[in-house]
């Protein structure tokens, strides 16, 4: 089973990772809006143990701060609805380095396995979205790129 992080340990590995400071409290469940996404996090045994919802807003956001891309390209996605090819592959790597967030030190670890649409929740996913283990439901402001949601969801 993976566990949920607290909301100080995101916060620190995202400031880390993006060179800004982030914040990150309690916020309503990330939307499955048009251009959000759900990261899939499984097991060596290729169980689903973590999957991650984000809103356009912060995959945009984080996605841009990552390679310090300016503030405007995240608001030119966010305003075409759709994750914009360069910081999509800048979130995926944050959803990557972002799996260490569900690994405990009971040996159980997960990796990102796969990235789809929100509004498109792969079949491995769906009994995790329907009953997790644990749920966190965050709002994540990203200091010069602007704020957005993620929930965490572990068996």
């Amino acid at each position: 089973m993976s566990a949920l992080p607290d909301p100080k340990e995101i916060s620190e590995l995202f400031t880390n990772l993006l060179g800004k400071q982030v914040t990150v409290k309690g916020g309503a469940p990330a939307a499955d809006a048009k251009g959000g996404t759900l990261a899939v996090y499984s097991d060596d045994a290729g169980a689903v143990g973590a999957v991650a919802v984000s809103d356009l807003p912060l995959a945009s956001n984080a996605g841009a701060a990552l390679s310090m891309i300016p503030a405007g390209m995240a608001e030119e996605s966010i305003k075409a609805g759709a994750l914009a090819e360069n910081l999509a592959d800048n979130w995926h790597e944050v959803l990557n380095v972002a799996s260490q967030l569900f690994n405990c030190g009971a040996g159980h670890r997960v990796k990102l396995a796969d990235i789809h649409p929100a509004s498109d929740p792969p079949a491995a996913a769906a009994g995790l979205l329907g009953a997790p283990g644990g749920r966190l439901d965050l709002e994540v402001a990203i200091a010069g790129y602007g704020s957005g949601t993620l929930s965490l969801l572990v068996a």
